[in-house]
């Protein structure tokens, strides 16, 4: 006999409902898909801090607040919002979610949640097109740093013509030797391939690759001003910051470090790298003084530090 639940784990997104205390009483199999949560794993839990933990597109923690599906179930207008779930592996996963009240015959209330997957064609799962052997790292499935020369080239040419800027964002994962010393190699790839994962989601008009074991660059040509490119940076910041590894591991002492900068007219890949190091080398510096408390400065194209300086958290 055909039932609703067969109906909904043939829809291809996911799809949950909660209780009035936000505990998840029905799970599909899209959900699962997206998520990597079985129906074991999520069944009675509240989908809030500890399991989805959903944060907004702009890095803020919305189960702390401005819940979509807890102002669904208070008042019972259905609501849309673009947001990161945090998957079953640490790693954000980008989502366009729709909550709706739903009322039983007995006047029980419940909450639905819809939730679509929207995830950029830069992570490891859909990689996009085959840059060759060589030119993918193959932990995080990311291009690499010769790879992202040659993108940079092109990108720089384009610039030329159009008269437009890209935008260059150097981030920094910190703190890895005291992770792989207390935690072992096996966490330290977990967390990296969980921020790779992470950033390629939050930058889904950029070309991000891992230049080096801890960092990574995203080149982006949407961008078109110092002041949008400080607020992404801060994003993504925020983003990484929500982010973890799988199994509930809790590591301590992670930080975020996101530096940026703007080309100008006559930058070759050479001047644009360097600027971006140089920037990124007196973030760090300042930072281990304490000179940099965590405001943003807007970065000047082609020579101006913007930096975004990680807190120490706890994922």
């Amino acid at each position: 006999m055909l039932t609703m639940e067969t109906v909904i784990d043939c829809v291809y997104d996911g799809v949950y409902v909660v209780n009035a205390a936000r505990e998840i009483v029905f799970w599909s199999r899209g959900a699962e898909r997206i998520t990597g949560y079985a129906k074991p794993e999520v069944q009675g839990r509240p989908c809030g801090l500890s399991l989805l933990a959903h944060v907004s597109d702009d890095g803020c923690r919305l189960c702390e607040n401005k819940c979509p599906l807890t102002a669904t179930l208070a008042d019972g207008i259905g609501r849309q919002a673009r947001v990161f779930l945090r998957h079953s592996k640490g790693h954000r996963v980008a989502v366009d979610v729709h909550t709706e009240r739903m009322v039983d015959q007995d006047g029980t209330v419940f909450g639905v949640e819809t939730f679509s997957d929207r995830r950029s064609k830069q992570t490891a799962d859909t990689s996009g097109q085959d840059l060759g052997t060589g030119r993918r790292d193959p932990l995080t499935g990311l291009a690499t740093g010769l790879s992202m020369r040659f993108q940079l080239h092109t990108l720089l040419a384009e610039s030329r013509v159009f008269g437009l800027p890209i935008a260059g964002l150097l981030v920094e994962l910190t703190g890895l030797d005291e992770v792989r010393r207390l935690y072992g190699s096996a966490i330290m790839d977990q967390w990296i391939s969980s921020a790779a994962r992470t950033l390629a989601d939050a930058l889904p008009n950029a070309s991000v690759s891992r230049w080096r074991e801890e960092a990574f660059v995203a080149l982006d040509a949407e961008i078109k001003s110092a002041w949008e490119l400080t607020v992404q940076g801060d994003r993504v910041r925020e983003i990484l910051k929500a982010s973890g590894v799988a199994n509930g591991q809790d590591i301590a002492g992670l930080a975020v470090e996101v530096s940026t900068t703007l080309s100008v007219p006559h930058d070759t890949v050479d001047n644009f790298i360097e600027r971006l190091r140089n920037i990124h080398s007196r973030q760090l510096a300042a930072s281990a003084v304490g000179l940099i408390d965590g405001d943003i400065v807007a970065p000047t194209p082609g020579a101006g530090l913007g930096h975004i300086a990680g807190d120490i958290v706890a994922l």
